[in-house]
């Protein structure tokens, strides 16, 4: 039998086919394993800025300080609960909260390849899935959001995904109830599968099955309202403030600005990023409409109007949804365009072809995870903020407060009360954000330092001011390129 031909017949279902499932789906986990615990590994000293933010709320609520950013200040700026959870028993067990959050961002990245792979494997052949799998561990991108709930959020996305194409309700209740609890914005693929679950006329679950996921919500609802006085974390609103503002894009531009996405993750490679889109757009019109792919689609549809609607910043983390079910995409493209290729009559074409194709999708895991592998060094941490939160560390008062409007990485290094101008973490800030009144913080707090760029961004006209009428004072020894440190002016000679 031709060597094209035989492998063809075992792609479309043979026999033959099972054995190599069978083989396929043993090997793939350690397939799968081995770079995600690789490029974890390269990637242990990450400092994600936002990340950062989770882990000091985690770091004072080890020191018994509570679950808060500032000592004392019971404000809610966690966005996804069940992230912050997780992070709590990770950290108790590994003494490095920063590894400890690289590590849970890799395990779960590892998982959700896993689960995507059971998810499609009824829709693509192993061969094809495995590709799938391997360019998503392989991929710049999840590595570039470990520490936030990225993975947590695409794991149980896939989670739910193959609980739905199963009917298990009442193991799916549960998984939607963790999804909403890792971030908010997966009530849409609730919304999704219902849709799908109506249009194929399955009965309605029993009124039981309702109530784990009811408890697991309330839960988290009733321990916000007691603890931190509001049912909902401050973040959820910060980020619609965001969007009114305009600051990060005129309506409704701002979460459709993605062209950094070429450079960060492709390493502006347009062989890859045409090969991968190419790859997924034919995958998802071979799919058609098979129920995976209508709630996928659906999903990703309402996912994407809520973002831009609302005008919602283009942080790098809120694109999880479309690489990983792109990916898998993908797998399905390349499965389609192999299966033309089969029905080509001329012998020498088909093996040409299959060489061809071959070797590309060998190249395009190869670049991925070189690109992932040297980008490390590149882009792993925020080099001035780590190096000015350690110098405000050892020249500032113990108990002097630092005001700034990035506040992740110089609040864990510094060490300092943080007040944020953005409102991440600072009730009131984030309204005045969407006022556009970038000096109007200044009228609540009073910062003892606070630290601008040089020249000032957009969000900082309200520190310019202060400085020019004395109120805030340029530290005399702060020398750090780009970033000036102000010093409230009563404070100067103390």
């Amino acid at each position: 039998m031709r060597p094209l031909g035989r492998l063809t017949r075992l792609v479309r279902g043979s026999a033959g086919f099972s054995r190599l499932a069978a083989l396929g789906g043993a090997l793939l986990p350690l397939l799968v394993i081995g770079p995600v615990c690789y490029l974890t590994f390269v990637h242990r000293a990450v400092e994600q800025d936002d990340a950062l933010i989770y882990l000091r709320y985690v770091r004072n609520f080890l020191a018994d300080k509570g679950l808060v950013y500032n000592e004392g200040s019971f404000y809610n700026g966690l966005t996804s609960p069940l992230h912050t959870y997780l992070l709590i028993v990770v950290s108790s067990l590994v003494r490095d909260l920063q590894r400890a959050s690289t590590l849970l961002s890799g395990a779960f990245l590892g998982l959700a390849a896993l689960t995507f792979s059971q998810v499609f494997r009824r829709q693509v052949g192993v061969p094809f899935v495995l590709f799938s799998a391997l360019l998503m561990v392989c991929s710049r991108y999840f590595y570039a959001t470990f520490g936030m709930e990225t993975t947590v959020f695409i794991f149980l996305i896939g989670t739910c995904l193959y609980l739905f194409e199963r009917n298990r309700t009442r193991e799916l209740g549960i998984a939607c109830a963790l999804l909403v609890l890792t971030r908010p914005e997966g009530v849409f693929l609730l919304v999704a599968m219902a849709i799908e679950h109506h249009r194929q006329g399955r009965p309605l679950p029993r009124l039981g099955e309702f109530v784990p996921p009811a408890l697991i919500i309330a839960a988290n609802c009733l321990f916000n309202l007691v603890y931190y006085g509001a049912v909902l974390p401050g973040t959820s609103a910060a980020k619609i403030y965001f969007g009114m503002s305009g600051y990060w894009g005129e309506w409704p531009t701002a979460f459709l600005r993605v062209g950094y996405h070429f450079t960060w993750y492709f390493l502006s490679s347009h062989f890859l990023f045409f090969i991968e889109l190419f790859l997924a757009v034919v995958g998802m019109i071979s799919l058609r409409s098979k129920s995976l792919n209508v709630v996928t689609i659906s999903f990703l549809a309402l996912y994407t109007a809520f973002y831009v609607l609302l005008n919602i910043p283009n942080h790098p983390w809120y694109y999880g949804p479309y690489y990983a079910i792109g990916f898998f995409w993908a797998g399905a493209g390349a499965q389609w365009l192999w299966g033309r290729l089969s029905g080509v009559s001329i012998r020498s074409l088909r093996v040409a072809g299959a060489t061809v194709g071959v070797l590309l999708l060998a190249l395009v895991l190869g670049r991925n995870f070189e690109i992932t592998r040297r980008m490390n060094a590149w882009n792993d941490r925020h080099v001035p903020y780590h190096d000015i939160g350690l110098w405000i560390r050892d020249n500032t008062p113990r108990d002097a407060s630092l005001a700034a409007v990035e506040i992740g990485t110089l609040g864990w290094f510094s060490e300092r009360p943080i007040i944020d101008i953005l409102g991440l973490v600072s009730p009131l800030n984030a309204r005045f954000v969407a006022d556009r009144e970038m000096g109007r913080w200044l009228q609540h707090y009073t910062p003892d330092y606070v630290l601008a760029h040089d020249p000032p961004w957009q969000l900082e006209t309200g520190i310019c001011d202060a400085a020019a009428n004395g109120y805030l004072v340029e530290h005399p020894t702060f020398t750090y390129p780009g970033y000036r440190l102000f010093v409230r002016g009563d404070l100067v000679g103390r």
